[in-house]
């Protein structure tokens, strides 16, 4: 048993070397993907030949994103049968390319389709129509019956040329990029804006400050502030989480009043209450760009860097998946 330990602990001391070595999240070793690693490598024994650096880079990314396509494909049937909401957002990456993400929502969750530089053709309403256009048809019209997009001038113009040419589905701003244009003219107003901006002077000063932050900390007992830059969203996503708590009750409560009355009825509504009002998937996957996208990383070539995200976060769709079947 003690020889057994010991051999743990040093394999244990090796693996957070490599964590430390290279400033891996702690929490990695909770991903059930690194747990799975391990497995692969116990059960193949000695002998195991490590990956060459152009392995990871090339043939077994390529590998790993033909795979998550076929994982996908569940979700395109149900394209076909509920309809979809495509939902696109820009990013600027510190290279100052403009970043432009493509992402489809349905039912069962939102998957990340391609990120394409958009450097050239972003203020273009022309070209960035037909780009958008070029990714419905890639999804395929009868299947998206929504386009979300933040509510920036030129996508008003983008959205208003898409519906002309696709009369089948409807262009809809982003519901919390809304609502967080609303709280900003809000806070504008005389009534409110004196108030806001003393909130912003405290909380600068205080997290500015050591020592005062410190004395702050003490007195309450470790809570933060809710510092306006944090929370540029917080009020639109309780709004809308309100909503998606109530969806399965308001959903069951439509079918009961209405819904064996018609076929085509149903058809409709299938659609209609599938579909999301926000783009904020586009928002919270820009997080992945900056794991991705660190200083050591961000020569990747817009291809390779596509690929990465395209497998990280349709490989954390995947794992909630199994998480919610399990359950």
């Amino acid at each position: 048993m003690n020889e057994m330990f010991k051999d743990r602990e040093l394999v244990i001391i090796d693996i957070c070397k490599c964590i430390y070595g290279n400033a891996l999240p702690f929490n990695l070793v909770r991903s059930s993907l690194f747990v799975q690693m391990l497995k692969f490598v116990a059960e193949y024994g000695n002998g195991l030949k490590p990956p060459t650096y152009h392995e990871v880079r090339v043939p077994y990314l390529k590998k790993s994103v033909d795979k998550i396509q076929v994982s996908l494909e569940k979700y395109r049937v149900e394209w076909k049968k509920c309809g979809c909401t495509l939902m696109c957002n820009g990013w600027t990456d510190g290279k100052g390319r403009s970043l432009t993400n493509f992402l489809v929502n349905s039912p069962s969750g939102t998957i990340f389709l391609k990120s394409i530089d958009t450097s050239n053709v972003v203020k273009d309403a022309k070209q960035m129509f037909e780009l958008l256009d070029f990714v419905v048809e890639e999804i395929g019209e009868d299947n998206v019956a929504q386009v979300v997009t933040d509510g920036a001038f030129n996508f008003v113009a983008i959205g208003q040329m898409l519906e002309e040419k696709r009369t089948k589905l409807f262009w809809s701003p982003c519901a919390a990029h809304c609502l967080d244009l609303i709280l900003e003219d809000i806070g504008q107003l005389p009534v409110f804006y004196n108030t806001i901006a003393n909130a912003k002077k405290i909380t600068t000063f205080i997290y500015r400050h050591t020592w005062v932050l410190n004395l702050y900390r003490k007195y309450s007992k470790g809570k933060e502030l809710t510092r306006p830059v944090v929370t540029r969203f917080a009020t639109a996503f309780l709004t809308l989480q309100s909503i998606a708590q109530q969806k399965n009750d308001i959903r069951a409560l439509w079918w009961e009043s209405y819904g064996g009355k018609g076929k085509e009825l149903q058809n409709l509504a299938i659609r209609v209450l599938s579909l999301t009002c926000s783009a904020t998937g586009c928002e919270r996957n820009w997080s992945i760009f900056d794991q991705v996208h660190t200083k050591r990383m961000n020569h990747l070539e817009q291809q390779r860097l596509n690929a990465l995200v395209f497998v990280k976060y349709n490989l954390q769709l995947e794992m909630r998946q199994k998480v919610r079947e399990e359950k």
